[in-house]
């Protein structure tokens, strides 16, 4: 913990959570403006791993370009190869029926698998180097806004109560959203009833092995890159998984489901009830039949998207999952975090520069309001159901989706899967 200030009470800003969205929050102020005075409050002793462990373009820039973290996620962590998905079929038994989609060769743009416990601590101790005090563990309790004056967080450690005040508070709270439940801004969204279940696993099998080679000679010659560091999706009618190799050989999987299409099984341990529910697809039950999940490591979340009224005001903001979350699929979290994050800095400099915010802090509501509201309805609002017919690339780019069913219905692939000689039953593009 860095050396409290003299004037221990009063900071420029104060930022709720010192996981990734928190820290770079810290980290990006401090680099642009070195004297302003940022207290960090952090609830947890030790981070721990949590879901939001791929990266995409986006993000993938944030982290290696704008916070200079390329060598840490070169270290510390895995070079993503891109997504793969998997469909299957009530005529497809195993895995080289399955219909996939991805990259023949390897990804040109870098992305990365992260361990969130790793990469989180990293970031927040780059931004402590930078000058921001840390408290922690810390809890905070009420915060009191204030527009345009000095905010007051109650926060407790160390078995007592201290207040706080700053000119800006950010809430980087994750999924407790702490500011937007307070305030009455959390906007639970109905439309798109979804449940997460999950798990780290040991004992994968790994789909550029010797063994899978071997078993499907012609299915592991179609692809010249690496399958296994992908991001790989098995999907079903109404539900997909993910599949996330982590540095040291764990790896990352998880099912989400639309509650209104899939009745999820009862009795039985957690993971239990997880991996037998992954045995219908092909693929899953393949590389996951001597896997074991890790005791304690089994987490369920129900009702997953939500956004909040309001993410920013004259003193405060929300930033990563405190402002929204919309669904795991293509790794939006992180987009998120590299959004509101770099806007919220934008936000607090400008009033540390004397500007007039109140026309950034309009854009910056409506801009985040639109966002959330745009790519929901083109990319996840009632799409789970298109998982058990014709594969289709989950992207904001329409003409990559075009083409994708342009060349499915032509009965050609653009997956690294084209040259099997296998076609899966159902499905008319292999």
């Amino acid at each position: 913990m860095n050396a409290p200030a003299q004037d221990a009470r009063v900071y420029d800003a104060i930022i709720i959570g010192g996981a990734l969205s928190g820290a770079a929050t810290a980290f990006l102020l401090l680099r642009e403006h070195p004297k302003l005075r940022v207290l960090i409050l952090e609830k947890s002793a030790a981070f721990t791993r949590r879901v939001g462990e791929a990266t995409v373009e986006v993000s993938g820039y944030f982290l290696t370009r704008v916070l200079g973290l390329t060598q840490h996620l070169n270290e510390a962590h895995l070079v993503k190869q891109g997504m793969r998905f998997w469909f299957f079929n009530e005529r497809t038994k195993s895995l080289a029926d399955c219909s996939e989609i991805g990259g023949r060769y390897l990804s040109r743009v870098p992305a990365f698998q992260v361990d969130r416990a790793v990469l989180d601590e990293e970031v927040l101790r780059r931004a402590c180097a930078l000058g921001a005090e840390l408290w922690r563990p810390a809890s905070v309790g009420k915060v009191h806004l204030s527009a345009s004056e000095l905010q007051t967080v109650e926060v407790r450690r160390q078995e007592r109560t201290d207040s706080v005040q700053a000119r800006w508070v950010v809430d980087a709270s994750g999924v407790a959203a702490l500011l937007a439940r307070q305030e009455g801004w959390r906007q639970p969204n109905t439309a798109h009833p979804t449940t997460a279940v999950w798990a780290r696993w040991t004992g994968v099998k790994d789909l550029d092995g010797l063994e899978l080679a071997e078993k499907f000679p012609h299915w592991a010659m179609a692809c010249h890159g690496i399958r296994a560091t992908a991001t790989n999706h098995f999907t079903g009618d109404g539900w997909w998984a993910w599949c996330i190799p982590l540095k040291g050989g764990d790896v990352s999987v998880g099912v989400v489901f639309d509650q209104r299409r899939v009745q999820w099984p009862e009795g039985g341990w957690p993971g239990e009830r997880l991996k037998n529910f992954l045995m219908q697809h092909p693929v899953a039950r393949e590389i996951l039949a001597d896997a074991q999940w890790r005791e304690g490591d089994v987490h369920w979340r129900k009702n997953l998207p939500y956004s909040s009224r309001t993410v920013a005001g004259d003193g405060f903001a929300l930033v990563g999952d405190a402002s929204g979350f919309l669904d795991p699929l293509y790794s939006p979290g992180m987009d998120w975090i590299s959004f509101t994050v770099s806007s919220t800095v934008k936000l607090i400099l400008s009033q540390q520069r004397g500007e007039d915010i109140a026309p950034l802090v309009a854009k910056h509501n409506r801009d985040f309001a639109r966002s959330y509201e745009r790519w929901f309805t083109a990319i996840y609002k009632d799409k789970y159901e298109i998982w058990c017919g014709l594969p289709f690339c989950w992207t904001s780019d329409f003409t990559t989706s075009a083409w994708l069913r342009s060349r499915s219905s032509a009965g050609r692939s653009p997956c690294a899967n084209r040259s099997s000689p296998h076609r899966s039953p159902g499905h008319s593009f292999i």
